[in-house]
């Protein structure tokens, strides 16, 4: 398989790129963003990948919930797993903001126009699906743990997906769900201490709350330790007490 040579992006980098996109889609619809992202329109209009449901194949203990199919610029949900979707809201955005990093960040463009672009992959690396087989890098898991919330139960997901290709494309996710330009500005008067605080702000932007704390605590805005939330200065707090 040839994805863009390896290179360990920082995640300033990501977020960066990440808004870059944003802004374009912003200039191509004469529309200022706001939260939810529409990350379906998005995906469409301005990376013209198209996205699709289908019946993907799984072996024993696997769980896909998303992949590529490169060939064709579709993002494919696995219909095998609607049901799982259902039940946790903001799995779906998830995954395609996942999908959509895989895209972005590590699709060669150059190779699939010459449509050459998995001719040396390892059969391990596809699966069948009623459509037309799709390449398997992304949410693909030996086991699932049903009581997972929706951020855990991606980043637990443990398959063939190289790690450090795993952990960009959830950056990618979070930096492209929760901008930092949108989210901002939305944390005037809001006490992120408070779990509630946190669910209404994920409930704002179509994602779940752990993603949200996340998010927040890689901006640099939130900090948990054991279970408690605190301030950046809170925290510096709690440190010199120890």
């Amino acid at each position: 398989m040839s994805p863009k040579p390896v290179r360990f992006l920082k995640n300033q980098e990501i977020e960066e790129l990440t808004e870059h996109r944003l802004r374009d889609y912003e200039r191509l619809t004469s529309r200022n963003l706001e939260p939810p992202v529409p990350l379906g329109r998005m995906i469409v209009k301005l990376f013209g990948v198209s996205e699709a449901w289908d019946d993907i194949e799984e072996e024993a203990g696997e769980t896909i919930l998303g992949t590529l199919r490169p060939e064709v610029r579709e993002i494919v949900l696995n219909a095998r797993r609607e049901e799982l979707f259902k039940q946790y809201p903001g799995l779906e955005r998830a995954t395609q903001g996942h999908e959509l990093g895989h895209w972005d960040l590590h699709t060669n463009e150059g190779a699939l126009l010459s449509g050459n672009l998995f001719d040396d992959a390892p059969p391990s690396f596809y699966r069948e699906a009623k459509n037309g087989r799709v390449v398997s890098l992304c949410a693909i898991a030996k086991h699932l743990h049903r009581e997972a919330d929706v951020y855990e139960l991606l980043v637990g997901l443990e398959g063939r997906e190289p790690s450090w290709m795993r952990r960009q494309a959830e950056h990618y996710a979070g930096c492209i769900l929760v901008p930092r330009f949108l989210l901002v500005p939305r944390l005037r008067q809001v006490d992120l201490t408070q779990w509630p605080s946190i669910y209404g702000l994920a409930e704002q932007f179509g994602v779940s709350a752990t993603l949200m704390k996340v998010r927040l605590c890689k901006l640099k805005l939130l900090v948990e330790r054991d279970g408690a939330l605190f301030t950046p200065d809170e925290a510096v707090g709690q440190k010199t007490l120890w």
